[in-house]
């Protein structure tokens, strides 16, 4: 990553906008950050951190608190960072939670935390990847990074009094930074591949053996042997089941085979019974079936006379219809001549009806010529009537408008009254908006005064608990100390004790040199050794450290919890001075009396007793009071809406008492030209009238025309009437003689055809006649008798036939079977059924014996075969596990080395490094130092195999690293961030660290060191890295030409570029 545009607003001690050009300072620079205690050199480097994380370097203070005082209340704390990652570019914009000006209106409101983060596109447009969401932005920075805030602190930024963090860092925090730099995760993944695989393995394991404990407990055995043992037990008791089972099926079967025997003799013996009634029923139909034969030789006899008797039924009938029409003919006749006759008649009256159908057309064409007159009366009286309807009309519609008028009037006045009380409820509105008005901005100056009151409670409990933590680990740090302080004296008077062991008579003494040795120190009984000293003194570090810690966050939380206070007092003093400026407010009498009486009370209260009022209750009264003073505004607010309302109805009416007085000016006129209209339309009708015959005079127009209509559809429909009525005579005589001659002639010659018919049908009895006598009939009766249709002697002979042969299969074989049950009884089924029976008992004991033990057998043996199953399966998992379990356990660093496969990887890595480390580290100590990977394993079951240790080449030993002093840890630590951004770029797994940031250290250098170091620095243009050094060491300024210059000042610092 390269830093390329960092601006600064409200940040840290810069109150205005500060803004550094990262590439003015040149391709490959390395820069100074100079600048007086305090004056802003590491909140540079804590606005680089915050904007990609959202923290500082050190951690110490969150993004919230980093606003500068001195800044305008108009301007918001936020940082804006553009950055470079490979050929890809970035910007991030982040401002924190803080209390900003209201844009309307006196106060502040919260601001909640945001980040906007955008990629910065070759054409100069922006593509927005994270809109404001705090968390989205800071996965995007990781993701983009490769790093986290504490990964970044500690491989791109030295911060200050923490960079001996990444030199002391164990195993387990390296490895998470190391993994991350070198993308070494796959082989993290392999170790829990492997894990989890011999964990799987396992599980089978187990659930074979559960399933194996299942198995036995099934079959109600508790082992394999016991198992075998019931096979082994069972078998003789099953073959002996299996022998008694054969042998009762075989008794069985043979039971079974002469009870079938007995029931097909049996069988027999009902077949030939039921043969021999079968047989006698059908003698018993012998008289039947004779009968039966006669009546069918009579049907064939009666059979050929049949078409001689058709031909007499047929003449026969012949005659009779011949007969019938005669008959029917002569009656026609009869009624024809009475028809005649009345024919006859009717056209003798033809002449007077010609004289009254005359006199008929004559009324007529009078009527006719009274239409006209009467249709003129018609019209006039309608025109009549209409008039005067329309005159009613207009009569109700202006004695309606002038109902309408008075009502107009009435709420005209109605509207004047009610506006006039309507006025006096709407003017209160002004004055409601400004009581209201005060009255929210005291609740919110009092409801902000309640935050920072809680606030200031929690961080005076908070100051509690971190001075009570305080104590503790100040007791801590004393009994640490105690105790170092007596292994320490208890190591060095032991160490003459065993100097004095070692003694040997008439040997000099390593110390002074004399061969008498008359006191020689005694051993004591507990002499520590060098590592619990080492534990000793870590403890007394830790301890030290924690109790640093405790009174760092003491004094953070009561620097908080006094700004808190002075803030809660400064709001209570605006609270006060509004609420005093607020009572002398000019209100309307009513509003003020409503809300500055409560003021009255609360502004004898001083600052510091208002905030320890109960302001939860003084909140709930300024609600309720503002409740109260809403409620009276919308009623105002409701009043002016009726007043306007009001008006315009008022001025509506006005306008329709207007209308109505003209429109009733109108109808009158309307009415009186109606009047006369009428007058003249009443002469018109009467003079019509007068013109019409008599008869009319009485009648209205509209009864003269329809009497008159009647009297001419009266005369019309008789004058039709007797037209028809001629008509129909003459057509009726016409009809009458043609008819009458017609039946004469048929009457003749249905007499002649009658006489023929006779003659035939004569003649075909005498025929018929003959033909019984030959036939042997007695007469035609008989014959009728015997006469049968097709069908029933079809059916006749078969059933003659039927019963013949029935009767001959039934007698062969009654003969067959008399023949085979010679010399056979009937058997005794009742016995032979009783001993089947108990064979087949028998058989089913003998199978359930045998069934149980059979089932035992097959259910032991198959718990056999699983259980031989199971152990092939165990046998298979416990292969596998040796393998798999093995590699899991070198891979995760189980075995006696403690390094897992990703460690291992890491640890290579760290050699290279540590290689480069060592070079540089070599150059500032002047040879004196190198960086080396403690190979050892680590006690207990802790991580090892990326711990550091280092060479002292002046004492020829290997130390730990944090034997070193803060001079040579500095070193040290600068040359382990050097030399792993080496290596990083050389393997390029992604992460490029061409950026390094170092705050302080270089003051715990002397002259010699500090020129190493920084040639050392500026080696490192030659490969392309962005180096940045935080430093008020004024030999700094000397050696680094392109600087960042801060400078202090009271109202807030600034910052200059110097390049040359």
């Amino acid at each position: 990553m390269r830093p390329l545009i960092l601006e600064m607003r409200a940040f840290g001690p810069f109150a205005d906008c500060q803004r550094i050009d990262f590439t003015e300072l040149g391709d490959k620079p390395l820069f100074l950050i100079n600048g007086p205690t305090g004056a802003g050199k590491t909140t540079i480097l804590d606005a680089i951190c915050f904007a990609l994380y959202g923290k500082t370097t050190g951690n110490e203070r969150e993004g919230s608190q980093m606003r500068c005082d001195n800044a305008d209340d108009g301007l918001l704390t936020e940082v804006y960072f553009s950055f470079e990652l490979g050929q890809k570019r970035y910007s991030i914009r982040r401002c924190p939670e803080q209390q900003r000006a209201k844009s309307r209106g006196d106060g502040f409101t919260l601001q909640k935390s945001e980040a906007e983060l955008k990629r910065l596109l070759p054409d100069g447009t922006e593509e927005l990847l994270v809109a404001s969401k705090v968390t989205d932005a800071n996965a995007c920075i990781e993701e983009l990074t490769g790093l986290d805030v504490d990964q970044f602190r500690q491989v791109m930024v030295l911060p200050q009094g923490k960079f001996r963090e990444l030199l002391l860092a164990d195993s387990k925090e390296r490895e998470k930074i190391f993994s991350q730099l070198f993308q070494t995760h796959i082989y993290r993944r392999i170790e829990e591949r492997l894990k989890q695989q011999a964990l799987e393995i396992k599980a089978k394991a187990r659930d074979l053996q559960s399933r194996r404990a299942g198995i036995l407990e099934t079959a109600g055995v508790e082992s394999l042997e016991q198992l075998t043992a019931e096979i082994a037990a069972l078998t003789p008791s099953l073959t002996e089941a299996t022998g008694n089972k054969q042998k009762a099926s075989e008794a069985l079967a043979q039971s079974a085979k002469t009870l079938d025997n007995a029931k097909a003799l049996t069988a027999e013996f009902e077949r030939r019974k039921l043969l021999q009634t079968q047989l006698a029923a059908l003698e018993q139909r012998r008289t039947e079936i004779e009968l039966h034969q006669q009546t069918l030789e009579k049907a064939r006899k009666a059979e050929k006379l049949l078409p001689s008797l058709k031909e007499l039924q047929f003449r026969q009938q012949e005659w009779q219809q011949a007969k019938a029409k005669e008959a029917d003919y002569a009656k026609q006749l009869q009624s024809a001549e009475q028809r005649l006759k009345q024919a006859t008649d009717d056209k003798a009256t033809l002449a007077e009806l010609d004289e009254h159908a005359n006199k008929l057309r004559r009324e007529l064409e009078q009527l006719d010529k009274l239409q006209p007159a009467i249709n003129e009366l018609k019209q006039l009286t309608e025109e009549h009537e209409l008039g005067l309807v329309e005159f009613g009309r207009l009569e109700r519609a202006e004695q309606q408008s002038r109902t309408e008028l008075e009502q107009w009037q009435q709420q005209q006045q109605k509207l004047k009254s009610e506006a006039n009380e309507l006025f006096s409820s709407a003017e209160r509105q002004g004055p409601l908006h400004q009581a209201l008005a005060a009255l929210n901005t005291r609740l919110e100056k009092t409801e902000q005064l309640g935050h920072i009151k809680q606030k200031w409670q929690q961080a005076q409990v908070s100051l509690q608990q971190a001075e009570a933590h305080g104590h503790q680990c100040k007791a801590e740090r004393q009994s640490a100390e105690t105790e170092h302080q007596r292994l320490q004296l208890a190591w060095h008077t032991g160490q003459a004790a065993i100097l004095a062991a070692k003694l040997q008579p008439g040997q000099p003494c390593p110390v002074c040199g004399g061969l008498d040795h008359p006191a020689p120190a005694e051993m004591a009984q507990d002499i520590p050794g060098e590592a619990e000293l080492n534990r000793a003194r870590d403890a007394e570090q830790q301890a030290t450290a924690r109790h640093e810690a405790a009174r760092s966050d003491y004094r953070n939380i009561k620097r908080q919890t006094e700004e808190l206070q002075l803030e809660l007092q400064r709001l209570s003093a605006e609270l006060q001075a509004f609420i005093a400026a607020d009572v002398t407010t000019g209100v309307t009498a009513d509003v003020k009396t409503g809300v500055t009486t409560e003021v009255k009370v609360d502004a004898a209260m001083d600052a510091d007793s208002y905030a320890k009022a109960d302001l939860a209750s003084e909140i709930d009264r300024l609600e309720s009071r503002r409740r109260q003073l809403l409620n009276e505004l919308q009623q105002a607010e409701a009043a002016q809406t009726r007043l306007n309302n009001c008006r315009q109805q008022l001025q509506q009416a006005e306008q329709q008492v207007e209308q109505r007085l003209k429109h009733s000016e109108t109808q009158l006129k309307q009415l009186q030209q109606l009047r006369e209209q009428l007058s003249l339309a009443g002469a018109r009708k009467d003079a019509a009238l007068a013109a019409l015959p008599n008869e009319y005079h009485a009648l209205a127009a509209e009864a003269a025309l329809e009497l008159m209509a009647r009297q001419l559809e009266q005369k019309q429909s008789e004058w039709q009437q007797l037209k028809q009525r001629q008509q129909d005579i003459n057509q009726q005589y016409t009809e009458a003689v043609s008819q009458h001659k017609a039946l004469m002639q048929a009457l003749t010659s249905s007499r002649e055809d009658s006489a023929r018919a006779e003659q035939f049908a004569i003649k075909a009895q005498h025929a018929l006649d003959d033909a019984l006598k030959q036939s042997g009939f007695a007469g035609r009766q008989a014959l009728e008798q015997a006469q049968l249709d097709e069908v029933q002697m079809q059916a006749l002979a078969e059933k003659i036939e039927a019963w013949r042969t029935q009767r001959s299969e039934q007698q062969t074989l009654l003969k067959a079977m008399d023949e085979r049950l010679v010399g056979q009884s009937l058997p005794e089924l009742g016995q032979l059924e009783s001993f089947w029976q108990q064979q087949q008992q028998q058989l089913a004991e003998a199978e359930s014996a045998w069934q149980t033990l059979n089932n035992r057998m097959q259910s032991l043996k198959g718990t056999e075969a699983q259980l031989n199953k199971e152990a092939l399966a165990a046998q298979a998992l416990e292969q596998e596990y040796a393998l798999i379990g093995t590699l899991s356990d070198v891979a995760n660093g189980n075995s006696h080395s403690k390094v897992s496969l990703q460690r291992f990887v890491l640890s290579v890595l760290l050699d290279d490094v540590l290689l480069e480390a060592s070079r540089r580290l070599a150059l500032m100590s002047k040879g004196r130092y190198r960086l080396l990977r403690k190979e050892d394993r680590a006690k207990g079951n802790k991580a090892s195999g990326l711990e550091l240790e280092v060479e002292d080449a002046y004492s020829s030993k290997v130390r730990p690293v944090a034997t070193l002093s803060g001079g040579e840890s500095f070193m040290a630590a600068l040359s382990l961030a050097l030399g792993l951004s080496d290596v990083v770029q050389a393997y390029a797994g992604g992460i490029k660290l061409d950026t390094l940031f170092i705050d302080e250290g270089f003051g715990s250098l002397d002259q010699d060191s500090l020129e190493l170091a920084v040639r050392t620095l500026m080696d490192l243009q030659s490969s392309g890295r962005m180096i940045g050094v935080i430093s008020h060491v004024s030999e700094m300024k000397e050696q680094i030409s392109c600087r960042i210059d801060i400078n202090k000042h009271a109202l807030g610092s600034s910052i200059r570029l110097v390049t040359v």
